[in-house]
């Protein structure tokens, strides 16, 4: 990694948005909409999304995320 990729790295890293937890107790629907904001203002590419996805649900989307990352269906 170069030296300007690490400092993009590091500035992403300082300006990034952490999604809420979803625990099924809202919609599914308006929780999407947050997170894939989330992952634009962040500029995820999909493993990086798949990633934080399953540490953000507590329960099903999270097995269905984790399946879909380990088959490479993201």
């Amino acid at each position: 990694m170069s030296e300007k990729d690490l400092v993009n790295e590091r500035k992403r890293c300082y300006n990034s948005i952490k999604p809420a937890t979803y625990d099924e107790s809202g919609s599914w629907h308006d929780y999407r909409a947050h997170f894939e904001a989330c992952a634009k203002i962040n500029e995820w590419t999909e493993e990086q999304k798949g990633l934080y996805l399953s540490v953000s649900t507590r329960t099903g989307p999270r097995r269905i995320w984790q399946y879909k990352l380990k088959n490479n269906q993201l």
